[in-house]
């Protein structure tokens, strides 16, 4: 960036800033997953310790969508409105029970690959299993969905709730209040830029941060080896 003039105040990636959030909201949270329902893709983020692993699925919300516009035979920006208006909630009335079930097919086939993605997880990890998933994004405006996926997943399933760990003003508050979902990764950010993180991105190769630490450290190192080179004679 410094060759093409240009100035680079902070660095991040949605995977850091999700994980980062959710140790900044729920520090006590381990062998946790953050689920992040994206438009045209969804990312599984996998926090154990301080070791992180993540990987993008290529479907979110907005396939859902066409599939409910070509089930349906409605335009886009209608599928979109039935699409914010489901509701897995037990108890509740649907709107209309064939989306309903559209919407159920587009879930059960993603929370599958979602499956596949943890069991890879943990066949390679030194944990055996996840305690909590955390779901934050477009999507989880969908009442009930959590009682969905921790029973297609069997696991303990929150929302990622950090607007409390927040202090805003009024304005943002309102927004927040009916959006946070849509801003995770944004105040992940937030909490990064505030040095409030214990994940950073470093893009030196090992060979430069070997070069930098011995740089940095040399002259200290000579000076202790000169220190003990007197009491050696001294003695």
């Amino acid at each position: 960036f410094d060759s093409l003039d240009i100035f680079i105040h902070s660095f991040g990636i949605n995977h850091l800033a999700q994980l980062n959030l959710l140790q900044y909201a729920y520090p006590d949270a381990t062998n946790a997953i953050v689920i992040d329902f994206g438009d045209e893709i969804t990312n599984v983020i996998v926090a154990e310790g301080k070791r992180t692993w993540g990987r993008t699925l290529l479907t979110g919300g907005a396939k859902l969508s066409r599939m409910l516009q070509d089930e349906l035979a409605i335009d886009l920006m209608a599928a979109e409105k039935v699409k914010h208006a489901l509701s897995f909630k037990a108890g509740s009335q649907p709107i209309n029970q064939q989306a309903l079930t559209v919407a159920a097919l587009f879930l059960t086939d993603l929370l599958s690959e979602i499956k596949r993605t943890i069991s890879f997880y943990l066949s390679s990890s030194r944990t055996s299993e996840i305690n909590t998933i955390f779901i934050t994004g477009g999507l989880t405006h969908i009442e009930g969905l959590d009682a969905v996926i921790a029973h297609q997943l069997d696991t303990q399933t929150r929302h990622l709730l950090w607007q409390e760990s927040f202090r805003v003003d009024a304005p943002a508050q309102n927004l927040l209040s009916h959006e946070g979902h849509s801003f995770s990764a944004a105040a992940g950010l937030a909490v990064t830029e505030c040095s409030k993180s214990t994940l950073r991105i470093n893009l030196l190769p090992q060979s430069e941060r070997n070069r930098r630490f011995v740089a940095l450290y040399k002259n200290v190192l000579f000076a202790s080896a000169a220190i003990v080179l007197i009491v050696l004679v001294l003695t």
